[in-house]
């Protein structure tokens, strides 16, 4: 069996992380799955952004801030048992 090299999981990596960021919305977020509320945006959005993070990806500040702050604008924060 032929053992992969660094540079085709580097390679590899790059070719996600593209992927990832092409399907960003225009808004920030990243779309998924249809539920009864309407498309789904922030656990994808979330998931998407802490795997890049995790993968060593530098994303901008503004990137970041506008994507979390879309998020928490769309979903309040309700207490406990309300």
């Amino acid at each position: 069996m032929a053992s992969i090299g660094a540079t085709s999981v580097e390679q590899a990596l790059a070719g996600g992380v593209e992927f990832l960021l092409a399907q960003q919305g225009r808004d920030g977020l990243w779309r998924d799955f249809e539920t009864l509320a309407g498309e789904a945006s922030d656990w994808p959005t979330g998931f998407v952004g802490a795997q890049l993070v995790g993968a060593g990806v530098h994303v901008s500040t503004a990137m970041a801030v506008g994507a979390i702050t879309i998020t928490f604008q769309a979903t309040p924060i309700r207490p406990p048992g309300v």
